[in-house]
């Protein structure tokens, strides 16, 4: 077999008998050459240079464990939300195109199971699939601040367009959470998906437009709009059911325990608020109050009537407001006034709330003046509860005219210098008061 150098590329390579063993010596730079050369190349045999085994018979790299375990976990987690194949291949390829990325490499293994259910949430909103944050989050039963750090440092780091999708998109997977099959809880309480849902839509949509949804967690909405609409579909049966207990009947365990089901208990009041205003105004209740416990019963009409009811509650909800601008206004002036001019802006004032004027400039004008949280009969739930401020630590309650003793004075002295002032300083006064009393005797 010819041999070349590798240092000068000659193949003028002979064996020289050196001592007790023998030895290849290129002839022309006189180097020696190794006796076992292990090559891959042709060019490398030739130059013979040594090849590390793994670089000559290894294909590609192989997936760590880790990595092996996040795919499989989000595989499993696009079969549960019925992922199309196409969408679970993309989910797969985002998670290991993140998985090497620097931001998400030396992270712990809750953070890289939080991007693999990242990245199964932003396949699902870039197509527009119905799935929700809180639902990935309970699946994985991650911390939901971790979950919402990761995924948009997911989004950062991928450079994705997500786009989010809206509350009314997420309720058809949302009500199949359910078990309420007649064959499953009986007659009383089995309900259809399909009316379930339709009847839950149009609650949410009475919601969005009561300012009830504006920057609230999806979750403990849609439950509050399912609870609702399964009551108002057979209310003389299920109006005395609490929320816990409807959990309990259609087995729906993925609302846990503690802040959530409050959470969704809350809504639920607030609902139920905006349906007592609006079913006070149908024809046959004539203005009277509607309790909370049975406006169940007046769902259906409601929401057959909405617009109208909304129109007619917020005229009345305006009435109120210029009467009460009048009647304050003329007490005012009956304080400022003397006895005769008091009866007669009285007077003059229920005569204006009797009949208001017919042109609405005054009542526009009168009623531009309250703040405008007053003004509207529906306001956001930011301008509707007030922010608690925040309370300030009390500073030392000191006025500068407290009096010094001698030691506070000395605990503020540092340098020798100071002392020798301070000294003298008490030595002037001791004689000025030995002075004084001389003086005076």
């Amino acid at each position: 077999m010819s041999r070349a150098c590798p240092h000068c590329g000659s193949g003028n390579v002979v064996e020289d008998d050196l001592y007790s063993e023998k030895q290849l010596v290129c002839e022309d730079c006189g180097s020696l050459l190794p006796e076992v050369e292990l090559t891959s190349t042709r060019t490398e045999e030739l130059q013979a240079t040594a090849v590390p085994y793994y670089e000559s018979t290894q294909t590609e790299k192989r997936k760590c464990p880790n990595l092996i375990k996040g795919c499989g976990r989000l595989r499993a987690l696009c079969r549960i939300f019925r992922f199309p194949s196409d969408m679970e291949s993309s989910a797969v390829s985002l998670y290991e195109g993140a998985y090497g990325h620097p931001s998400f490499l030396h992270t712990s293994l809750s953070k890289k199971e939080a991007l693999a259910g990242s990245c199964v949430l932003a396949v699902s909103r870039m197509n527009s699939w119905p799935l929700g944050m809180g639902s990935v989050v309970a699946m994985l039963e991650a911390d939901p601040a971790l979950f919402g750090a990761i995924y948009q440092e997911l989004i950062k780091c991928m450079n994705l367009q997500t786009v989010g999708g809206g509350i009314t998109e997420l309720l058809e997977g949302f009500c199949h959470d359910f078990k309420l099959g007649r064959d499953q809880v009986g007659a009383e309480y089995g309900e259809t998906t399909r009316e379930l849902k339709r009847r839950a839509l149009d609650l949410l949509e009475l919601a969005a437009d009561s300012w009830i949804v504006t920057g609230r967690q999806p979750q403990p909405m849609l439950l509050a709009a399912v609870y609702l609409a399964w009551q108002s579909l057979s209310p003389v049966k299920r109006m005395k059911v609490p929320l816990t207990k409807f959990c309990v009947i259609s087995k729906f365990g993925s609302v846990k325990e503690g802040e959530r089901r409050r959470t969704a208990q809350k809504r639920v009041v607030e609902m139920r608020e905006v349906l007592c205003k609006l079913g006070q105004e149908l024809p046959w209740l004539s203005g009277s109050p509607v309790k909370p416990s049975d406006v169940a019963v007046l769902v259906e009409d409601i929401l057959a009537l909405r617009l109208v009811l909304q129109s007619e509650a917020m005229r009345r909800h305006e009435q109120s407001l210029l009467s009460e601008t009048s009647e304050t206004r003329a007490a005012g002036d009956a304080l400022s006034s003397a006895p005769e001019a008091a009866l007669k802006s009285s007077s003059h004032s229920q005569v204006e709330e009797k009949a208001p004027p017919a042109g609405g400039h005054s009542n526009d004008s009168q009623l531009s003046e309250l703040p405008w949280a007053k003004r509207h009969l529906f306001v956001p739930p930011c301008v509707r509860v007030a922010k608690k401020p925040r309370a300030e630590a009390a500073g030392p309650d000191v006025t500068g005219d407290e009096d010094i003793s001698d030691g506070e004075i000395e605990s503020y002295i540092r340098t020798d210098q100071e002392m020798r002032y301070i000294v003298r300083l008490q030595k002037t006064l001791q004689q000025q008061k030995e002075e004084e009393e001389e003086g005076h005797g």
